[in-house]
């Protein structure tokens, strides 16, 4: 039932992430006109964005003490773990630099999963608060990619019910990189859907001796912005 579990979130992560690039790949269909950059290039404006996302749990590693051939089915493989996301940002459209757009954003994403064993189990908690400064160019017929820098504050909480160590928590921060797209309608539309993916280095607390790690890659195939 497990595997099952991971292999239906591992097929609804992919379809997401192949509709995104379909769509993306069919808004590249041609350069961005000189009027269409123009309507891109008025201001400053505030956003709101709800969305979903996945977490790798490949990056994932559990105590070392996992390594004892009993508890091994705890060590987690290549699945993933669903989560929301909160985007409040604003889209800064400069008028020197046509085309140029910068965006600077809060973005909040939970993130709880667990692994169990023969009445063991190991839960794991990450909640994430980011800083995004990102930085677009262009219209290409619906399609504006951006890339850019995320400053990440994280809660990190771990238990083993097998320890008697019981739950510890730690909080500590991440420069990373996050890229991806935006799918627009027109270039001065309001809706856009957006898909990102994030990486960082290594996140990960000390439990019992042991080093904890978290995952650091995600993919968020899909998130409604809304621009006032």
């Amino acid at each position: 039932m497990k595997n099952m579990k991971n292999i239906t979130q591992i097929n609804l992560t992919k379809a997401s992430i192949a509709l995104a690039l379909v769509m993306a790949l069919t808004g590249y269909s041609s350069m961005s006109q000189a009027a269409e950059i123009e309507l891109l290039d008025r201001g400053v404006y505030p956003y709101l964005g709800f969305g979903g996302g996945a977490a790798l749990l490949s990056g994932v590693a559990t105590p070392s003490y996992t390594s004892n051939e009993d508890l091994r089915p705890l060590a987690l493989g290549a699945a993933t773990q669903a989560y929301y996301s909160v985007a409040l940002g604003f889209v800064w459209k400069r008028r020197t630099s046509p085309g140029w757009q910068s965006m600077f954003q809060f973005s909040y994403r939970p993130l709880a999963f667990s692994a169990k064993s023969s009445g063991r189990t190991h839960n794991y908690k990450q909640n994430m608060l980011s800083l995004d400064f990102l930085e677009s160019y262009g219209y290409f017929s619906s399609w504006v990619p951006y890339i850019g820098l995320s400053w990440n504050f994280y809660n990190l909480q771990f238990e083993d019910t097998g320890s008697d160590e019981g739950a510890t928590s730690e909080s500590t921060s991440r420069l990373g990189i996050v890229g991806g797209w935006d799918i627009m309608s027109k270039p001065d539309s309001h809706w856009r859907i957006r898909t990102n993916f994030r990486w960082y280095p290594e996140i990960s607390l000390n439990y019992a001796g042991d080093k904890v790690s978290f995952p650091n890659f995600e993919i968020e195939p899909v998130q409604v912005i809304y621009r006032f």
